[in-house]
């Protein structure tokens, strides 16, 4: 972890709590699941300060679980994502936001699968890619 990292840790104070949670999305809403983090020895999670990444629909950062010392990442890198289109009016929570989300990636899905599928017939040498 370096100076260009942002590090939350799970953590308690006396009688007060730092807790990280994991939730998902179901038929019910949004429930708690566990265990929290993929390493059973990460205390905590941290992200780059830095978006590396812009689609049309999100911004990327680089995040990692942390290890018990705070400073240590643990387990493999992952990818926290937020969406361009979200601002303070719009509510994440509720089921129609992700019913959008869903359709829209669905959608890009397809036309990505698509767009493989005529690349691989296209009349070219590929083992020159």
């Amino acid at each position: 972890v370096t100076e260009t990292w942002e590090v939350i840790l799970q953590e308690t104070i006396g009688s007060w709590q730092r807790r990280i949670v994991k939730s998902e999305w179901g038929s019910t809403g949004w429930t708690t699941v566990s265990p929290v983090f993929s390493d059973p020895n990460a205390v905590g999670v941290a992200w780059e300060t830095r978006w590396f990444g812009e689609g049309t629909e999100r911004l990327a950062k680089e995040c990692r679980e942390v290890g018990p010392d705070g400073q240590t990442f643990v387990g493999p890198p992952m990818v926290l994502k937020a969406s361009i289109t979200v601002n303070n009016s719009v509510d994440v929570d509720s089921k129609e936001f992700h019913k959008r989300f869903c359709k829209s990636q669905g959608k890009a899905q397809s036309f990505a699968s698509k767009f493989n599928e005529a690349i691989l017939k296209l009349p070219f040498n590929r083992s020159t890619l």
